[in-house]
Order: structure tokens, then sequence, then C-alpha cells
């Protein structure tokens, strides 16, 4: 048991010895936009894609069609659109 936390505490050790201080303010960073500031939008992509925004659906307003087909496509790409028999 003894062996396992000194092996643990060495682990610590190493972590630690990669930590650099320096004396800038600390500034928050929201990770999930490119440029590290929060948006409602941003938040929404992560509740809704769970981070991930399909390609096709960004790619599908910069088309040229009527925006009902841009619409329709959007939802049918995203795999909301309920069928019904």
């Amino acid at each position: 048991m003894e062996l396992h936390m000194m092996a643990l505490w060495e682990v610590v050790c190493q972590i630690a010895s990669t930590i650099s201080f320096s004396d800038d303010e600390d500034s928050l960073i929201w990770q999930f936009s490119s440029n590290g500031t929060y948006s409602v939008q941003s938040l929404y992509r992560i509740i809704n894609f769970r981070g991930v925004q399909p390609v096709l659906v960004s790619s599908i307003w910069s088309i040229k069609i009527p925006p009902r087909v841009q619409y329709f496509l959007c939802r049918l790409l995203l795999m909301v659109l309920k069928y019904q028999i």
C-alpha cells in the first residue's frame, strides 16, 4: 500500500512540475467557441448537438434555393423530420 501511495505522489509531483505561473491576470475562456467568449448560440450548439455541428447543415444555408427548401433539408439532415405512415 505504501509503495502505491509513493507512486501516486511521484505522479502528482510530475504533473505539478509542468505547471507554470505568471503575474498575468486570470481570465475566463469559453472552450466551446472559436474566440473563447461565451455566446447563447455556442451554448445552444452544445445543448442540441453535444458540441458537434453537422457540416452539411451549415452548407445548406449557402445554397441558392428557396428558404423553405433550405429549412426542409436542414430538418431532414438533423433527423427531426418525422415520417408518418
